[in-house]
């Protein structure tokens, strides 16, 4: 089925900025600078703001009437033909007004996207830099990173979780790539490309200096090793505690002398002070991974990490030994 599918070619015809887009498999950058146009269009109003407070004074001490009456201005500056009064510098006002809130609403829409990835821009830099689509002088935008947005949400749910992923994975294959050509064995594509790379971005390229993943791919395998970190974030603190707290592992220590009844209450403090030593390790690195494989916002993390606390809590509670 994958014969009837039309692929791109990047190697094949002129090389052009568009091929930026490959590179980053859709994630596609442009560049943004409104600021000098604002920054012209506000000097434009400045200046006929400052331009329409001098007539207001020449009319205050010679025609108070036309500062009085918008009839009255508007009849004698009808009167006056092409003379610039007030009318005219009004109706530039409004004109520069109008072009400066759409630049700003655009301004304001764009400044709402997303800038790349620092993984995204080192891939077109790194583009440009191989291949040259475009003149030294061309590239001068390319370089402003701060003025350059993405088109594409590229900030997935772990989005920098996914790029350090995608790196162990290019790195893990340079690594077999390596030993299987000591072992003199012929390498002519990624060994891990079976797995991580869809026919379709197989055939995009065959320059050894390009490795296109796929984004399907890479999220499915950060759910597994996600959905593992939260199976032993959750299971191993409770087995931890369990073993340190549970009554049935003093249970040898009763007897009826008040010297093993001292000692006993020692150990279950002991185990109980470890168990909470626990509680807080295990809550920073529950802290810790919601804030490298998420995009929690600062008040869900605190409330996550508070309820994580609360289970462990309760089980060290429900579960402590003789004597506590």
């Amino acid at each position: 089925m994958t014969g009837d599918t039309i692929v791109n070619d990047i190697e094949k015809g002129p090389q052009s900025p568009t091929d930026t887009e490959h590179t980053l498999g859709g994630d596609a950058i442009i560049e943004i600078g409104e600021d000098e146009v604002l920054l012209d269009l506000q000097d434009e109003i400045a200046n006929l703001e400052k331009e329409l407070d001098e007539i207001d004074w020449d009319d205050f001490d010679e025609e108070p009437d036309r500062l009085r009456s918008r009839e009255i201005d508007v009849a004698k500056a009808s009167d006056e033909g092409d003379v610039r009064n007030r009318r005219a510098i009004l109706k530039e006002i409004r004109t520069k007004l109008m072009e400066y809130d759409e630049v700003m609403i655009k301004a304001r829409t764009l400044d709402s996207f997303q800038k790349p990835s620092d993984r995204n821009y080192r891939s077109v830099r790194r583009f440009h830099h191989n291949h040259k689509p475009l003149m030294d002088a061309e590239t001068e935008s390319i370089r402003s990173k701060e003025d350059t947005v993405s088109l594409r949400n590229s900030g997935r749910e772990g989005g920098s979780f996914d790029g350090g992923l995608e790196k162990i994975i290019f790195k893990t294959d340079e690594c077999i790539a390596g030993m299987l050509r000591k072992f003199g064995v012929r390498v002519d594509s990624s060994p891990l490309g079976h797995y991580f790379q869809s026919p379709e971005l197989r055939a995009k390229t065959t320059n050894k200096y390009i490795t296109l993943y796929s984004s399907t791919r890479i999220d499915k395998l950060a759910n597994i090793l996600i959905t593992l970190v939260i199976f032993a974030l959750l299971v191993v603190p409770v087995v931890a505690m369990y073993l340190l707290t549970s009554t049935n592992v003093h249970s040898g220590n009763e007897s009826g002398s008040a010297g093993s009844s001292i000692l006993s209450i020692d150990s279950n403090t002991r185990d109980t002070l470890n168990a909470v030593g626990l509680l807080i390790v295990f809550t920073l690195l529950f802290s810790a991974a919601m804030s490298l494989l998420t995009k929690a916002a600062r008040h869900e993390l605190f409330a996550a990490s508070a309820a994580y606390c609360a289970i462990l809590v309760v089980f060290i509670g429900n579960f402590t030994g003789p004597g506590n």
